[in-house]
């Protein structure tokens, strides 16, 4: 996993910077060209692993442990989930957008 790259001049976008994107295209900051933010499949993929690990561990922990308490469990999971989300930005593509007939003139004029 790394953080995503802008698919034009390959700058690097920071952890906080990728937080910080809520649209679903953005302006790369060093070079000015448009791309688009992908998270749900990343996000998707990740969080359906880690509810499989959840799961598995919960089951083995349950059934290995006779004094296990439920708020254990809880709080383990509450920790692994909040571990998995940190990673949320990791999970985020950057992809070229395709450009118009029209803004290749433009870029042509230039």
């Amino acid at each position: 996993m790394k953080l995503p790259v802008c698919p034009y001049c390959h700058s690097v976008y920071r952890y906080r910077d990728v937080v910080n994107i809520s649209e679903k295209r953005h302006n790369c900051y060093h070079c000015g060209r448009a791309f688009e933010v992908s998270k749900a499949t990343g996000r998707t993929v990740l969080m359906l692993i880690v509810c499989c690990v959840l799961i598995s561990f919960n089951v083995l922990l349950f059934y290995t442990s006779k004094n296990i308490n439920i708020v254990v469990m809880a709080i383990t999971d509450a920790a692994f989930i909040a571990a998995a989300i940190m990673l949320f930005p990791f999970t985020v593509k950057f992809r070229a957008v395709k450009m118009t007939k029209s803004e290749k003139r433009k870029n042509k004029a230039k």
